[in-house]
C-alpha cells in the first residue's frame, strides 16, 4: 500500500513538473490566443473563431519568417529539398482542410465552426514550430 502511494506521488510531481515546463515554454501567440478566449465577450462561437482565427494568422507569419530565415542557411540540396517539401505541406494543408471542411463543416452546431478553426491552426502551428526546431537545430555557418 505505501509503495502504491509512493508511486502515485512519484506520477503526479513528474506530471505538474511536466506541465509547469510545457507552460514555461509556451509561444507568446499562445499566450495571446489564451487570454483572447478568456475574454468574456470571446466566450461566444464568433468569439472563439476570432481569436482562433487571428492566432492562425500570426502563427502563418511566423511559419513564413522561419522559411525565410532557413533558406539562407542551407547548402543548394537542402534547400531544394526545404522548397520541395513546404511546396508538399502546403498541397497537404489545402487536402486536409478540405476533409475538415467536408466532415466537420457539414455537422450540425455552432461548436464545430471553433472546432474547425482550431483544426487549421494546428497545421499551421504545427509546421511552424517544425520549421523553427530545424532552424535552431542547425550547425552555425
Amino acid at each position: 500500500m505505501e509503495f502504491k502511494l509512493f508511486l502515485l506521488a512519484l506520477l503526479l510531481t513528474f506530471s505538474f513538473s511536466s506541465a509547469a515546463l510545457a507552460q514555461e515554454k509556451q509561444d507568446p501567440i499562445d499566450v495571446t490566443l489564451t487570454k483572447c478566449l478568456d475574454q468574456k465577450e470571446n466566450q461566444t462561437t464568433a468569439g472563439m473563431c476570432h481569436c482562433t482565427y487571428t492566432a492562425l494568422e500570426e502563427w502563418d507569419k511566423k511559419l513564413n519568417a522561419t522559411y525565410k530565415s532557413l533558406l539562407p542557411k542551407l547548402n543548394a540540396s537542402a534547400k531544394t529539398s526545404l522548397v520541395t517539401a513546404q511546396r508538399q505541406w502546403v498541397l497537404f494543408k489545402e487536402k486536409e482542410i478540405n476533409l475538415i471542411d467536408a466532415t466537420y463543416g457539414k455537422a450540425d452546431g455552432t461548436m464545430w465552426q471553433v472546432v474547425r478553426a482550431t483544426k487549421v491552426l494546428s497545421l499551421t502551428k504545427d509546421r511552424a514550430v517544425e520549421l523553427e526546431s530545424l532552424l535552431e537545430t542547425l550547425p552555425e555557418l
